[in-house]
């Protein structure tokens, strides 16, 4: 629980650097989904708030380049900083590299268009900081794992890239994970007889749905990676099935598969996930670096549940800071766009609204600026 105490944090002070105080504190209850995974002890939740640390600390890097501020302390300790904290949240979930493609793909198309003037010392010192820290932090775990003698590992049977690829391609579990799809893989006893086992399974696979079925099958898969808004509750087999109301009755009773209540917590949290996703779009009306960063994210989040493991909306959890404030600022957005073209009008909103517009108003400059 500390560790998605630490991301609700993280995510309410970056939020705060974009919303009014009393738009903050009215929408910031969107980003309490109301699913139990969050009590579940596993990489999904744990990478939380490294996910939160990285986009914080890659907004304020980003904004120190735009100041154009002399080479500091400051500047090379949050880089070092960004560093462990990517490569912690890379040990954990490795597709949390996607954030930082994201960044380094946006970075790229503004200083390609020459949409805004960045300190490109200031940006060479981050990279190199960067680049030092994460690469000297996974260079000290290899050896440390190739050192220790607690128990003994053979690389030569971790399950490989083209492993999850083939299990992505499982019609039968829609992409998720398939106990049949590990057996295959682990059988093999070396890299390159498992690399040559999943390609040629891929390849069969590939034959066997067609064009049109591949592409049929990778709706269906979609759908089932983003459709469910209890993230996968009560779907790992037999994780949920000890009956058990002797503790807790009235609690357990909304959450459990045995629960007389669980349709109640399935349909609040379905209605959330709703809002949330409807959030996400709407955050097109912010236009800034770092949304654009963060949809980039949530949408090369989609494309890796497409091709890899997936099939089950519990792989979304990894990235729900960057979902959450998406889907915050967008309604705001979309509340402020309504209240701006009249559509919308209620009493006491006037002097409420008239702040918010005079910051949106110099937002939209930045905004400009930033391209």
């Amino acid at each position: 629980m500390i560790f998605v105490d630490i991301a609700l944090i993280l995510i309410g002070i970056i939020l705060q650097k974009q919303l009014q105080r009393a738009m903050y504190w009215s929408l910031l209850p969107l980003i309490l989904l109301i699913s139990p995974w969050i009590v579940i002890a596993y990489t999904d939740t744990l990478v939380l708030p490294f996910i939160a640390g990285i986009i914080l600390l890659g907004t304020n890097l980003f904004k120190l380049w735009q100041s154009g501020t002399k080479l500091n302390f400051n500047l090379a300790e949050q880089a070092c900083l960004l560093g462990l904290v990517t490569w912690i949240a890379y040990r954990l979930k490795p597709s949390a590299l996607i954030i930082v493609i994201a960044f380094l793909a946006e970075l790229g198309l503004i200083l390609l268009a020459k949409q805004v003037k960045l300190n490109q010392k200031n940006m060479v010192l981050t990279v190199v900081l960067f680049t030092v820290v994460f690469g000297g932090c996974q260079l000290v775990s290899q050896s440390a794992v190739k050192q220790q003698s607690f128990i003994s590992i053979n690389p030569e049977l971790q399950e490989l890239p083209s492993h999850y690829i083939m299990m992505g391609m499982n019609k039968g579990t829609t992409g998720s994970y398939s106990q049949a799809d590990f057996l295959y893989s682990t059988k093999y006893t070396t890299k390159a007889s498992q690399q040559k086992a999943n390609l040629k399974r891929i390849r069969q696979r590939l034959d066997k749905f067609g064009v049109l079925g591949y592409l049929k099958f990778l709706v269906i898969k979609n759908y089932a990676n983003t459709s469910d808004g209890t993230l996968g509750w009560l779907k790992e087999e037999n994780f949920f099935s000890k009956n058990n109301l002797k503790k807790h009755a009235f609690m357990r009773s909304f959450f459990y598969n045995f629960g007389s209540r669980l349709s109640i917590h399935r349909a609040i949290d379905q209605v959330l996930w709703i809002l949330i996703l409807l959030g996400v779009m709407l955050s097109f009306l912010e236009r800034t670096f770092l949304f654009r960063v963060l949809r980039m994210t949530f949408f090369g989040l989609l494309i890796f549940l497409l091709f890899f493991e997936g099939g089950r909306s519990r792989y979304m959890i990894q990235f729900l800071p960057v979902i959450y404030i998406l889907a915050v600022v967008g309604w705001w957005r979309a509340g402020q766009f309504l209240y701006t073209n009249q559509f919308i009008q209620f009493s006491g909103s006037k002097t409420l609204w008239q702040r918010i517009n005079k910051k949106v108003k110099l937002e939209k400059k930045e905004a400009d600026n930033q391209g």
